[in-house]
């Protein structure tokens, strides 16, 4: 593959993630190209290389977007109501991370992997509400640290979720039963990412 030059990277990069911002939608290639005015050759090389720089994934057959993270190209178990929009997002990670990228007030709903049952997280005001029996979120604010709190809530709460395996026996049936059972209250093990 000839050099692709970063220009053209960073202009395919923004107007990506902006249209999945704005609209919900991850363009395809012949959009961006239209858009860009740019050869569909060009851009497609464009994609690849953001997806080798993980950037972007691309679908295995075709070379489509599949995600620009936290954006989810396709309808995925992670619905994410923000700004007046429903997104998707390929995991939990993600469906928090639009809220983050959004600077929004989110409604996000997805099912447990366990158990099969409905789960909802919102996140209002920069930090996580509802979420009992399903993360524990920390408010504690770090110290010398400024800027909005929903970031380190989320990646808090993330970090107590995956440190503590903290699919609350409360809320998943699967969970109570496994917990019943002498095991931990997910039946899954769950490593935190670094």
């Amino acid at each position: 593959m000839h050099e692709i030059a970063e220009e053209l990277l960073r202009d395919v990069r923004i107007y990506v993630f902006r249209q999945a911002a704005d609209t919900t939608r991850v363009p395809r290639a012949p959009k961006i190209a239209k858009v860009l005015g740019r050869e569909i050759d060009k851009i497609k090389a464009a994609l690849k290389q953001l997806a080798a720089n993980k950037v972007l994934i691309l679908a295995p057959n075709d070379g489509d977007i599949w995600a620009a993270n936290p954006f989810c190209a396709v309808p995925s178990g992670f619905r994410v109501h923000a700004a007046g929009k429903t997104y998707w997002a390929i995991c939990i990670w993600d469906a928090l991370g639009i809220a983050a990228a959004l600077r929004s007030n989110a409604s996000i709903e997805a099912t447990c992997g366990d158990c099969g049952e409905a789960m909802r997280l919102e996140v209002m005001n920069d930090g996580l509400s509802g979420a009992e029996g399903i993360v524990t979120p920390t408010t504690r604010k770090p110290e010398n640290r400024s800027g909005p709190m929903i970031r380190r809530s989320i990646v808090h709460a993330l970090i107590s979720f995956a440190a503590m395996s903290s699919i609350a026996a409360s809320h998943c049936t699967a969970a109570r039963s496994n917990q019943a059972m002498g095991g931990s209250s997910h039946s899954r093990s769950v490593e935190p990412r670094p």
